[in-house]
């Protein structure tokens, strides 16, 4: 318990004993846990001790490799990319998305714990809306060459009443993929679930 009353950010009066292992080696250590009203359990309100893990090593690897490495996660990531019109009809998958709330988030709390992973989060977030931006349909770019290539198979231009009609679908999906990542980042941010990260 805070000395005095019990407030949002107030430090433990006493401090707490725990014992961690650092190295193969038992350490042990006082911390005094600070007051967060907005963490509850069946005794209401309680304190919290803020713990992380150590960022991982970086492994050098030689070019080769390097190379392979990055087409291996640039084609998972394209695979997965592919399939977010699928997870949306799967209520668990769904839950997964996020919008630009999480990807602010997410962002801003690699920066704060591991300076290193910037540069690999703002990668996957590139690579990610350039593919969404290859789905096939308009007013994306996809739809763009799609329609480009179906006149060129053609021989003629499409009617523009057919590439409205079409591209409907694209709008649609791009509307629900925003209002699903919205949702889902706000329901993190209101529930106090946060983003993973830290």
């Amino acid at each position: 318990r805070c000395a005095g009353a019990q407030r949002d950010g107030c430090r433990a009066a006493e401090p707490a004993t725990i014992v961690v292992e650092r190295g193969g080696r038992e350490q042990t250590l006082s911390v005094r846990p600070v007051f967060d009203a907005k963490l509850r359990d069946e005794l209401g309100p309680r304190p919290r001790v803020g713990l992380r893990f150590a960022p991982g090593e970086r492994e050098a690897l030689p070019f080769g490799q390097a190379v392979d490495r990055t087409l291996e996660l640039s084609w998972r990531i394209t695979r997965e990319t592919a399939t977010i019109p699928l997870k949306l009809a799967d209520p668990v998958e769904r839950a997964q998305i996020s919008g630009v709330v999480g990807g602010y988030e997410t962002t801003r709390q690699v920066i704060i714990t591991d300076l290193d992973l910037v540069v690999s989060i703002l990668a996957l977030i590139s690579l990610s809306l350039a593919l969404v931006n290859l789905f096939p349909f308009l007013p994306l770019d996809g739809g763009h060459i799609f329609w480009a290539i179906v006149e060129k198979v053609r021989g003629r231009p499409v009617p523009l009443w057919v590439m409205e009609r079409a591209s409907v679908v694209g709008i649609v999906l791009i509307l629900i993929l925003f209002s699903v990542g919205l949702t889902n980042d706000i329901g993190r941010l209101v529930s106090g679930e946060g983003f993973g990260v830290r």
